[in-house]
């Protein structure tokens, strides 16, 4: 104000002093304020401001922590603090770290000091320091799946995992394994346990371990090489040998395979039916066993066979053989019963051919039945013998039958000469007939042939009579020309003295003439004439049959058996 000049103006005015260009935080202010009136008259006022700067920057962020202890792997990244000035717009945090303490074989544990400073342009500082200490307290981890605890049989123990491993501070750790055996028999190294350990260490002494607990045991049974042997049923003589087994095993290097065979037969059965039980056993030493059981069904399923030579044939009727003792044999039974012999004929009393078909059936110890059969193709002879008889046609009645030895009911006569009627019986009476030859012929079945008998008959008037009768002949019952001088020849005697002319006929049971004589002089011994069998020979012990004829007699013709013996 003024006392005079009602208007007046303060004019203000400034001065700055002392602003360096670099850093304009620190200079000097001189303000003035003058007034002056309109008469010139001035007041003026002087203030001089000292401006500095003493206020250090400020960190913007919060300040990391003084002091923190990490992990190798885990060391936190270097944070970027910015800070603000009262004076200086554009201030720079100045960021430092210090590695302290690693060791060169193993740098996993050492200090890092970290500071951030910060300065304005007045060189008004502030810093802040954060202590990093890095320990490595974590051990290596496998890298791969760690095998578990197992149980195993002994051909089945799994080879040792490689296991590898890494570590969160060294690059480089290595895995060490170990493996150790307990349990293991000396007898029977088949059961024991493995205790496999893998073991990783970092440098910093931290350590990491896995074990693997292998239980061995020996749960398998030996098994068998061979084919099994199977269940069979077999004839006696084809029971198989006993297979040689072996076997092998898992873990015993040698087993012994132990055989045993049992024999039994059901009550009633015969010798060669039975039953085999074959056992084959092996053990380990763990005492696992396999075993195979063969059961052989023996049975007699086969009858017996021929030994001997049984052909079918074909022969005449009085050549037929007598019927073979046979040999047979059997593939089980030591002994062949022959339990039937059949024999059948087709013979039906004709000349016609005709089979014989014998049968023999045996059998074995256990009932196998065989049948051998040998067919005989026969062809008929007809075997003709000659009588000669005289009669005087007041000897009486005739009978055919006389001539005839042995005759058969199948046999029957025909006259072939003469105008005679024979009357049932075969007789007939000569006294009404004319004299002269009468032929008559007897045919009859005899073993498979026929027998013929030509009889001729003179009737004449020639009619004597003569000293000597039927009761005083007597003709030989048995020859044995054996040379100790009974009975060597066949013999008709007691009649020497009458005159008669003997003729004497003899046949063999087919009916087949062997000796003829038509003046017999008591000289047979038994040898064929050649009359059937083509020369002589001896004849076979046996039966024969004779017709004796006494010529001139007026007797009957005499006919009977004789028997043959040739010791």
């Amino acid at each position: 104000t003024d006392n005079c000049d009602p208007s007046v103006t303060v004019i203000p005015s400034e001065v700055i002093t002392g602003q360096d260009d670099d850093c304009a935080t620190e200079y000097t202010i001189t303000r003035t304020w003058t007034v002056q009136d309109c008469a010139g008259n001035e007041t003026s006022h002087s203030q001089v401001v000292t401006v500095e700067d003493t206020v250090a920057p400020e960190f913007v962020e919060e300040l990391p922590a003084a002091e923190i202890t990490v992990s190798c792997d885990n060391i936190p990244v270097m944070e970027t603090l910015t800070a603000t000035d009262n004076c200086d717009p554009s201030v720079t945090v100045i960021p430092s770290e210090v590695i302290t303490g690693q060791d060169d074989d193993c740098a996993t544990e050492y200090t890092i000091t970290r500071t951030w400073t910060v300065q304005d342009c007045a060189g008004n500082e502030t810093s802040h320091s954060q202590v990093v200490t890095v320990e490595d307290t974590v051990a290596p981890e496998f890298v791969e799946e760690l095998p578990a605890n197992v149980t195993v049989s002994c051909d089945a123990i799994p080879a040792a995992a490689l296991l590898t491993a890494i570590d969160n501070c060294s690059s480089s750790v290595t895995v060490n394994y170990s493996e150790e055996f307990a349990g293991q028999d000396d007898d029977c190294v088949t059961e024991y346990t493995i205790t496999r350990t893998w073991t990783v260490q970092d440098c910093a002494g931290n350590e990491t371990s896995h074990s693997q607990v292998v239980t061995v045991e020996d749960t398998v049974a030996p098994e068998f090489v061979e084919e099994l042997p199977a269940n069979a049923t077999v004839s006696c003589n084809a029971i198989p040998e006993a297979a040689v087994l072996t076997v092998t095993d898992n873990c015993s290097s040698s087993v012994t395979v132990n055989y045993s065979e049992e024999i039994t037969r059901e009550e009633g059965a015969c010798a060669s039916a039975y039953t085999i039980t074959r056992i084959w056993t092996a053990e380990d030493c763990a005492g696992n066993t396999v075993s195979h059981t063969q059961v052989i069904n023996v049975e007699d399923t086969e009858a017996p066979e021929l030994v001997s030579t049984l052909e079918d044939i074909t022969v005449e009727c009085d050549n037929l053989p007598e019927v073979a003792t046979l040999e047979f044999t059997d593939n089980c039974s030591a002994n062949v019963t022959q339990t039937n012999f059949e024999e059948t004929s087709t013979f039906d009393g004709t000349d016609s051919n005709y089979m014989i078909t014998r049968t023999w059936t045996v059998s074995d110890e256990c009932g196998n039945v065989a049948e051998f059969t040998q067919t005989i193709t026969v062809t008929v002879n007809t075997s003709v013998t000659e009588i000669a008889d005289s009669k005087c046609i007041d000897d009486g009645e005739i009978n055919l039958n006389d001539y005839v030895t042995n005759p058969s009911e199948e046999g029957s006569w025909e006259v072939t000469q003469g105008n005679v009627v024979l009357s049932d019986d075969a007789s007939f009476d000569p006294s009404g007939l004319s004299l002269g030859d009468y032929v008559f012929t007897y045919t009859e079945p005899n073993n498979g042939c026929l027998r013929s008998i030509k009889v001729t008959i003179n009737i004449n008037d020639d009619c004597i009579v003569l000293p000597c009768g039927q009761e005083d002949v007597v003709i030989s019952k048995a020859v044995t020309p054996n040379g100790d001088s009974w009975n060597e020849f066949f013999e008709v005697t007691g009649v020497e003295s009458c005159g008669f002319i003997v003729n004497v006929k003899i046949f063999n049971r087919w009916g087949a003439q062997v000796f003829e004589s038509n003046n017999y002089a008591n000289n047979w011994n038994g040898v064929s004439d050649g009359t059937t069998f083509g020369g002589a020979k001896r004849l076979p012990a046996g039966t024969y049959y004779y017709i004796v004829i006494l010529e001139n007699s007026g007797l009957k013709p005499f006919t009977g058996a004789i028997y043959l013996g040739t010791k």
